[in-house]
């Protein structure tokens, strides 16, 4: 008869390891030592962002979320693009971050509306996110 604890104790084990293994990851390290540095800017940024007006049916408003956007994706060193379904529609951004090692691939970021109350309305050009 085999042992039905053997799964279970492998499971725990796995578990265990878990944590430590991404403890020990030194772009997860970097990544929290980079924001517990700068936390008070990301946080005022996205305040900011949140701040500025977002109706998805005024269409200027969205564009000022996108250069907004673009901006602040400019910043971290992602190439980026406006598309538009033609005049009168909200605009979406996207964006593509190069890779700094001469073999990789880009990497692109998903395209996203740049107006939050159109994902939230469940507008046409609401993208999965």
């Amino acid at each position: 008869m085999a042992d039905h604890r053997l799964p279970i104790v492998a499971l725990l084990l796995a578990l265990a390891a878990g944590p430590a293994a991404v403890a020990a990851d030194p772009a997860k390290t970097a990544a929290d030592t980079y924001r517990s540095a700068h936390e008070k800017q990301i946080l005022g940024e996205f305040s900011d962002f949140l701040a500025l007006p977002d109706v998805a049916t005024t269409v200027p408003d969205v564009e000022r979320n996108a250069a907004h956007l673009t901006d602040m994706l400019h910043q971290r060193g992602f190439t980026t693009q406006i598309l538009s379904a033609g005049p009168g529609t909200p605009p979406t951004v996207y964006a593509e971050l190069p890779r700094r090692e001469p073999d990789a691939r880009s990497s692109t970021m998903p395209t996203m509306t740049a107006s939050r109350s159109a994902r939230r309305a469940g507008s046409p050009n609401r993208l999965p996110l």
